[in-house]
């Protein structure tokens, strides 16, 4: 039989609310009927609390601060509060151009592998798609960060991304790739990785702050989330097949965006106010040479950003030299 210190760990690892300076909940514990309910607890400076079990028996816990800000029950994504009546924002958008020859896009290294058959794209061996360039010489797949001015600044987040924060997001593998090759969840989002080939997939998801290795059979399907936010994009790779590779970043807030096949990105709904805008790409790394008109790129690869009376800004083209390439 379970002690009731394992009793009381496993109600906590139920979904509790945590407002500021108050816990309110009731937790049914996983045994013969005993159970431990937490009362409103005021936490003005406290770090502590006290749960009762039967009625006889107390057992301090010691609450980190950081949980009083994080843990939500399973609803809407909290955000910081903002509304169309108090906040007002702006659309931001550009384009990014790669300048000079583009280097000649080698095939996948699938030849010899037991599931060739499988891994072609309409009969051919497809390119790597680490770096996609339109003929107009688009860059795909930069990803287009919001960033606040320091660590303390919560950018306000516009209405219209609370019911996105709660959709379900698709990665594929299809055809020995990873569909879409690069993409942008929120901290705590459902991610649904499919598998549409007849062989056996695995996703592994290395970043600094996350971490999932899930096996896919053909046809299965696994759902996971990112709940930590992540400085750049995690890598996510297929063991099985090595040549397949993609990018998901996470952050707590939408404000991300990733340049299309012609290099044309935007963020919608940008709140007003001076902010940072960094630009990262898998074969460069922080676009530290973007050349933006008439703005200094740091090494970071971000810009300034002030967004003061305006609807809309346009960035125009933004030039990135081929010569940047790692």
């Amino acid at each position: 039989m379970a002690t009731a210190t394992q009793r009381l760990e496993q109600a906590l690892n139920r979904k509790m609310i945590f407002g500021p300076g108050r816990i309110v909940t009731r937790v049914a514990l996983l045994n013969t009927g005993s159970f431990a309910q937490m009362m409103t607890a005021d936490l003005p400076t406290e770090k502590s609390f006290f749960i009762r079990i039967d009625a006889n028996r107390k057992i301090f816990v010691h609450v980190l601060l950081a949980l009083l800000v994080g843990f939500a029950l399973p609803c809407d994504k909290a955000f910081p509060q903002a509304s169309d009546s108090d906040q007002p924002w702006a659309n931001v958008s550009g384009r990014i151009l790669l300048e000079g020859k583009v280097p000649e896009i080698p095939l996948e290294k699938i030849d010899g592998h037991k599931d060739r058959s499988i891994c072609l794209v309409d009969g051919k061996i497809p390119t790597d798609d680490s770096l996609v360039v339109d003929e107009t010489g688009g860059l795909r797949d930069v990803f287009v960060i919001l960033t606040p001015l320091d660590s303390e600044t919560k950018i306000p987040v516009h209405p219209s991304y609370h019911k996105a924060a709660n959709t379900t997001l698709e990665l594929d593998n299809r055809n020995c790739r990873f569909v879409p090759h690069a993409m942008a969840v929120m901290t705590g989002q459902s991610i649904l990785l499919k598998n549409s080939d007849a062989v056996g997939h695995n996703c592994k998801i290395a970043s600094f702050n996350n971490e999932h290795n899930v096996n896919l059979p053909a046809g299965g399907e696994a759902e996971i989330k990112l709940e930590l936010a992540d400085r750049i994009p995690a890598n996510v790779a297929c063991d099985i097949h090595p040549w397949m590779d993609a990018l998901i970043l996470a952050k707590d807030h939408p404000y991300v965006a990733i340049t299309s096949v012609d290099g044309s990105f935007q963020l919608k709904n940008v709140p007003m106010g001076k902010w940072k805008l960094q630009f990262w790409h898998q074969r460069f790394g922080y676009l530290r040479k973007l050349s933006v008109p008439g703005v200094k790129v740091d090494r970071k690869g971000r810009i300034d950003l002030d967004l003061a009376d305006a609807q809309a800004m346009e960035l125009g083209s933004m030039k990135l030299p081929v010569s940047a390439i790692k």
